[in-house]
C-alpha cells in the first residue's frame, strides 16, 4: 500500500506520478463498479468527507501556476476530516509539489483540535496555532514556506473513495460531490456553495503514465484539472 503519510511524524513522501480524469455523471457508476471489481478496499479510511483550505499569496502565485499549466507548481493546504473514523486524524497539513506528472508531499496528520474560535489569517500563523495546541514540531514546513505571506484563498469540499491495487503499489481515488464555498474568508459552515458538474478520478503510482488494462474500455482522457484553480475561478466569477 502506498504510504502517503506517517502516523506520528512529518512524512516527506517519495515522488509519485499522479494522473487525473474528469468523470461525467453518466460514467461514474460504471467507473466505480469497475474499480471496485479490480482493486482492494482498504480496511480503514477507505472513504472520507473532506474540507480543504488552500492558501496563496496576494499575487495568486499558486493559482496562476495551475491556470498557466506550469510544469512546476506548489500548493499549501490545510485539510479537515469531517466525522473521521475512530483513531483517525482530525486534520492534515500539507505542502504539495508537482513537477509535470510527478508529485511529492510534505504532510503531517493532526489529532488534537485547534481552538474553536481560531480565525484563519496566514499559513504561518496556522502552523504556530497547531504547535501551540500539540507537541508537534513543524520546522520542515517553515523551511518550505515562500518569502511572500500566504493567506486563505479557497475552501473546497468533497467526498473521497479510496482503493488500492491488488499488488499494493497503486492508489485510486474517486472524488465526488465537489463544491467550493463562496465565502471562504469567513471559514464558517455555510450553504453558499457551488458544485462541480463532474467527478474526479485519480491514479497515483510510482510508474510514469501508468494506466491499468481493466480501464481501457472506458476511454478515459487525462486532464490537468485542479480543484483549487476551479474553485478560485468560481469565486472570482460568483462572489461580488
Amino acid at each position: 500500500m502506498i504510504n502517503e503519510s506517517c502516523q506520528s511524524d512529518i512524512h516527506k513522501s517519495n515522488s509519485l506520478f499522479e494522473i487525473k480524469y474528469k468523470i461525467p455523471t453518466s460514467l461514474l457508476n460504471t467507473l466505480s463498479t469497475t474499480v471496485r471489481h479490480h482493486t482492494l478496499i482498504p480496511a480503514s479510511f477507505s472513504t472520507a468527507k473532506l474540507k480543504t483550505w488552500y492558501f496563496d499569496d496576494e499575487a495568486n502565485t499558486s493559482f496562476w501556476e495551475s491556470i498557466n499549466g506550469e510544469l512546476s507548481k506548489t500548493k499549501y493546504r490545510f485539510r479537515e476530516y469531517i466525522a473521521p473514523e475512530q483513531g483517525g486524524a482530525l486534520y492534515s497539513l500539507e505542502i504539495k509539489r508537482r513537477n509535470n506528472a510527478e508529485t511529492s508531499k510534505l504532510k503531517e496528520l493532526i489529532y488534537k483540535p485547534i481552538s474553536k474560535d481560531y480565525k484563519f489569517t496566514t499559513f504561518r500563523d496556522l502552523l504556530a496555532e497547531i504547535e501551540r495546541h500539540s507537541d508537534l514540531d513543524l520546522k520542515p514546513f517553515y523551511h518550505y514556506l515562500p518569502d511572500k505571506t500566504l493567506f486563505p484563498s479557497t475552501l473546497i469540499q468533497y467526498k473521497r473513495s479510496r482503493f488500492d491495487s491488488l499488488e499494493g503499489n497503486v492508489r485510486y481515488n474517486i472524488d465526488t460531490n465537489i463544491m467550493v464555498t463562496l465565502t471562504p474568508q469567513q471559514f464558517l459552515a455555510t450553504d453558499q456553495t457551488h458544485h462541480l458538474e463532474h467527478s474526479i478520478f485519480e491514479i497515483k503510482s510510482s510508474m510514469p503514465e501508468f494506466f491499468p488494462s481493466f480501464l481501457q474500455r472506458l476511454n478515459l482522457s487525462p486532464t490537468s484539472f485542479s480543484k483549487f484553480a476551479w474553485g478560485k475561478e468560481m469565486l472570482d466569477k460568483l462572489v461580488i
